[in-house]
């Protein structure tokens, strides 16, 4: 659900502020509140769900993904269908060509597996999700044309703090009083830390650090948000981003404090932000590491507050199995450098293959990008697939900052 939202984000960003003679349509004012009620369909409800029968643990949150965008994205065409578009695009369409080329290569390439022997259950399965990105882009480009992607980014990003405070409420229980995680409201976690009902801490982590941009995009808006009896906007977006830090520092995650640091790079970088919204991003990584050694100090004890600050040390595995995992990964491309092992075979692979400094975690993707589609796919086409995304990122920040011709 998180990568629909980052399609759209995209889109939203390439097209936004190069829109010439849009004309405003009645009908999305109209049905602002049922489309921000979808968005959450779309955005929130999968982040909740708690119940995982085995043996997949994420197929419920699929299956709502899939369902709340399908019928978010059904409610934004039904008011698109009453307005026509209006704008006139500049700048993205080498862009979004070169969105188009990556799903259709990935395309080809889930065919060429189902060729070479991967079961066709999974072809399916995996050119399905690309026709669901593809039927996204297309709905964002179609927004864009109707100059719709700020009240529709909105949306999302309302959706995606209205997530991730969920989310530190589940892992709050999680840590400070676990037994109330029954599995089927919150999921329980172990090793002390909130993982939500996401169930991996760095999930969460990601999660809520995309709720502190979004949170940071709507204090930023000139579009006022309702504010809680007897508190300023200001306010409420303070102890939102408070909470949302505090949480962050629950799931211990690596990756959550590494994202901070990228906020306040943000906030120091970008000067277009309020004078609030900047501290507050610049303030973030301080206020997370006074938080962490408050905890530490007062409220955690013995073997927990040693594996926290172990995992912040180079006492202890700094990378979690990653640097293992990535050389694994480099050694099966070694083999398959050309072709790769095939869609959706590295864990086979990587079961499969005698290798030397094997990991004890089970991996089932490399845990980078670039290696995964290098394995998966070969070199070449690896090659070609990160020049059009890191052509696709470059437009994107470029037009974001306002400096494409």
């Amino acid at each position: 659900m998180l990568q629909a939202s980052r399609c759209i984000t995209c889109v939203a960003m390439l097209f936004s502020d190069h829109i010439k003679g849009a004309v405003p349509s009645d009908w999305l004012p109209a049905m602002t509140w049922p489309l921000r009620g979808c968005a959450l369909l779309a955005l929130a409800l999968p982040t909740m769900w708690a119940s995982s029968p085995p043996p997949t643990a994420n197929f419920y949150h699929q299956i709502l993904a899939l369902l709340g965008w399908g019928v978010w994205g059904m409610g934004l065409v039904c008011a698109m269908a009453f307005s026509r578009p209006a704008a006139v695009l500049r700048g993205a369409s080498s862009s979004v060509d070169a969105l188009w080329a990556v799903l259709g290569i990935l395309a080809l390439a889930v065919g060429v597996s189902g060729l070479q022997g991967l079961p066709m259950s999974f072809v399916w399965s995996a050119l399905g999700l690309l026709l669901s990105a593809a039927v996204v882009l297309a709905l964002a480009i179609s927004l864009a044309r109707r100059g719709w992607t700020q009240q529709v980014f909105r949306m999302i990003c309302s959706a995606l703090v209205f997530a991730a405070m969920m989310g530190v409420g589940v892992g709050v229980i999680q840590v400070l009083v676990p037994g109330w995680a029954d599995g089927h409201f919150v999921a329980t976690s172990s090793g002390g830390r909130a993982g939500g009902n996401l169930r991996q801490p760095n999930h969460l982590s990601t999660l809520l650090l995309w709720g502190c941009v979004a949170l940071a995009f709507l204090h930023a808006s000139p579009s006022p948000r309702p504010a809680v009896p007897g508190l300023s906007r200001l306010g409420v977006g303070l102890l939102e981003a408070l909470l949302l830090c505090f949480g962050l520092m629950l799931s211990g995650s690596r990756t959550g404090a590494l994202g901070l640091i990228m906020l306040a790079a943000w906030g120091g970088l970008d000067r277009r932000l309020p004078r609030a919204v900047r501290l507050s991003l610049l303030l973030s990584p301080i206020v997370y590491a006074l938080m962490a050694w408050a905890w530490a100090s007062w409220f955690v004890q013995g073997d927990s507050a040693v594996a926290m600050a172990t995992r912040f040390s180079l006492q202890g595995d700094v990378s979690s199995s990653r640097f293992s995992i990535w050389a694994n990964a480099l050694a099966l491309i070694q083999q398959h450098p050309w072709v790769g092992v095939g869609w959706g075979q590295f864990n086979r692979a990587w079961t499969l293959t005698p290798l030397d400094h094997r990991p004890d975690a089970f991996f089932d993707n490399a845990h980078n990008l670039p290696l995964h589609l290098a394995v998966e796919l070969g070199v070449p086409v690896a090659v070609v697939l990160c020049a059009l995304l890191g052509w696709v990122l470059w437009r994107m920040i470029r037009l974001a900052w306002g400096h494409a011709s």
